[in-house]
């Protein structure tokens, strides 16, 4: 872990030294400069915390470095092409276990998790007010962002955000564009080094160590681990390679909406940062993050096609249980009776959903015909991998 506080403390001073840095896509107003402040204390004494509770972990729990992670399941894809529905519709099976949101921002080390549940267990007995303050808070945090990705507490979330103690989480680049660090998380394949991506998977490894230990049951075995993580879509080679014995669920959606659909949705952390106020570099940005993503999805199922399962959103949107059985089946992946259900509740409630957001590719000042140029090549070539993977199953 010394190499990942090391990786952690220059990221972070790289973030604080960007945010007195006056940019177009972070300006140094009064108002950015006020909202940053404010989070700035709460946001290093969790990490701190965080800090110590690995280090104690070293000390009382250093048993789960024995902990093996077999056989994981990740859910990855460009984002906003329905990984979260895929998430938490597989997390209905018992045999999986995920982080869920509070494991991963408020107790990612075994002992931070005891000492919330020994807290959790005298709150409930004076009447569980500290969950429904935190609760409260949870909501008010999210509330603008609920339409584009709901949190709550004890529902299956991304585990990457367990590593923003390490600076290895991709999502504070949008209150501090300037770290380059954090920008080059979403290109981990092509812009990280060899050196510092070792270091970011084996401080991933600990964290799922972590995780799996917390949670043996009594016959000291722990579920497999289903983790979901859209921007990981670059980090698919190196896990692939890390865990030879994972599979992958690709989730995929036509790329230019899927683009366009992004940039709306950081609309909310946009303005809440004050980061690219005139719109301008962040579509740039996240052109490149989509390009990249499909150039390393399409990398990694072309190294070893036999485990992935590649799933378009427009099938889960109409048959959403019968696409998921059909990836289980082509990965060879047993669908408990629990998930069974699950699957079929989920085609019964098909087509309910309609996003609350109306955008167009070119309102954010990108061309959908570059775009398709540039993005279809590596897209239609994983979709005929869909079409391949789902023949041979049938």
């Amino acid at each position: 872990m010394s190499s990942a506080l090391r990786r952690s403390l220059r990221v972070h001073g790289q973030m604080l030294r960007s945010a007195w840095t006056d940019q177009a896509d972070a300006p140094r107003q009064p108002g950015r400069l006020l909202r940053l402040g404010a989070l700035a204390a709460p946001y290093a004494a969790a990490q701190a915390v965080h800090w110590v509770g690995f280090a104690l972990d070293e000390l009382t729990h250093s048993d789960y470095r024995s902990v093996a992670v077999d056989a994981p399941l990740f859910v990855v894809g460009i984002p906003r092409s329905g990984t979260t529905f895929v998430h938490r519709t597989l997390a209905a099976d018992p045999g999986f276990t995920s982080l869920t949101a509070w494991e991963a921002l408020l107790a990612p080390s075994v002992t931070e998790r005891r000492v919330a549940q020994a807290l959790a267990a005298v709150d409930q007995s004076l009447g569980a007010p500290t969950l429904r303050g935190l609760n409260h808070m949870l909501a008010r945090l999210s509330a603008q962002l609920d339409d584009i990705h709901p949190i709550a507490p004890d529902d299956a979330e991304e585990d990457y955000l367990a590593l923003l103690p390490m600076a290895g989480c991709f999502l504070p680049a949008l209150g501090f564009p300037g770290a380059e660090s954090l920008w080059a998380l979403a290109d981990l394949d092509e812009a990280v080094s060899p050196t510092n991506q070792a270091v970011l998977l084996a401080a991933y490894h600990g964290l799922l160590q972590r995780h799996l230990y917390a949670h043996r049951t009594d016959t000291g075995h722990a579920p497999r681990l289903l983790s979901k993580n859209a921007a990981f879509s670059t980090w698919t080679p190196a896990l692939a390679q890390r865990y030879p014995d994972a599979r992958f669920i690709v989730c995929m959606r036509d790329p230019v909406e899927a683009l366009s659909s992004q940039l709306s949705s950081i609309a909310a952390a946009r303005e809440l940062f004050g980061t690219d106020p005139e719109g301008r570099t962040f579509p740039d940005r996240f052109r490149h993050i989509y390009a990249a993503s499909l150039r390393s999805l399409r990398r990694a199922i072309d190294a070893s096609p036999q485990r992935f399962a590649v799933v378009q959103m427009e099938a889960l949107k109409q048959r959403p249980g019968k696409t998921l059985h059909d990836a289980l089946t082509a990965l060879n992946e047993r669908v408990s009776p629990e998930l069974g259900h699950a699957l079929a509740r989920a085609d019964r409630q098909a087509g309910g959903f309609q996003s609350a957001h109306r955008h167009r590719i070119e309102q954010f000042g990108l061309c959908s015909q570059t775009l398709r140029r540039e993005l279809e090549p590596d897209y239609h070539a994983i979709c005929a991998h869909r079409i391949d993977t789902l023949q041979e199953a049938s």
